[in-house]
């Protein structure tokens, strides 16, 4: 068995050396799968980090980068800055989530919806920071709509790598 994963291996590098299509999609499908997976840690990791009350100190969406001529042009970002005690150390953080976003005017919606994805009660919000390293901290923790986004990173493209190639 290892000799056919072997051979099958320098089959595809190869046929990338070729400059073929199933070699390059092979090595790409690889590369989603890394990707894919290093996600889908990252977030089952940062669902399971223990939870502190902190305080919000700014919330807001801005404007990324100087003004554009054209409104619908523009890209903005949501901001925040909140302060949360571990074990008797104070911490400040920016992080929002374990993703970034910046979109555009028109669908500056998205942002202001991850903020309303704060856990907020009685003028404290819900910090989510790392048991090993409390400096590192998010506001809003990876759902499962997050996680399966994460599997689709390298379900899809080995499906198609699949269909294409192989029936």
């Amino acid at each position: 068995m290892l000799e056919a994963v072997f051979s099958y291996f320098t089959t595809m590098i190869k046929l990338t050396q070729a400059g073929d299509l199933q070699g390059i999609a092979f090595w790409a499908v690889i590369y989603c799968w890394v990707i894919g997976w290093a996600t889908v840690l990252i977030y089952w990791r940062v669902r399971h980090w223990p939870t502190v009350w902190g305080h919000l100190l700014d919330c807001s969406v801005r404007p990324l980068g100087g003004p554009e001529p054209v409104l619908s042009e523009q890209n903005y970002m949501a901001k925040v800055l909140y302060r949360y005690a571990v074990a008797g150390h104070e911490y400040q953080s920016q992080r929002i989530a374990p993703w970034q976003i910046s979109a555009s005017h028109n669908l500056r919606g998205l942002l202001h919806g991850q903020l309303r994805g704060i856990t907020q009660q009685s003028g404290r919000v819900r910090v989510y920071y790392s048991p090993t390293c409390p400096e590192k901290s998010y506001l809003v923790r990876p759902g499962w709509l997050s996680l399966s986004i994460a599997h689709l990173i390298y379900i899809l493209p080995t499906w198609w790598f699949v269909m294409r190639f192989y029936l």
